[in-house]
């Protein structure tokens, strides 16, 4: 269960990384955002008493999540937009 804070908000953060945002568009805000998100996820979820290694792991987590999002949905609109083209509608 507390690894569903970390996938999801990685995710999350691919959909926004994914939308062209021009404040996310630097590889050094993702980084913070990806680092900070590990972070509180251990924080949350009270692994940091243990070891704060386990920070290591949600990092890890939070950024292979928001990979996979924003990989995954620009693909889905690269593929809307070729399918428009196609049929020859126009882009909005």
């Amino acid at each position: 269960m507390d690894e569903l804070f970390p996938i999801f908000t990685g995710a999350v953060l691919g959909l926004a990384f994914a939308t062209g945002i021009r404040a996310l568009s630097s590889l050094w805000v993702r980084a913070v955002m990806v680092l900070l998100a590990g972070v509180t996820a251990t924080i949350l979820s009270g692994e940091y008493t243990e070891n704060w290694g386990f920070a290591l792991v949600d990092i890890g987590e939070v950024a292979l999540a928001a990979w996979i999002a924003s990989t995954l949905a620009r693909r889905a609109v690269l593929r809307i937009r070729q399918a428009r083209a196609t049929r020859g509608e126009t882009a909005s």
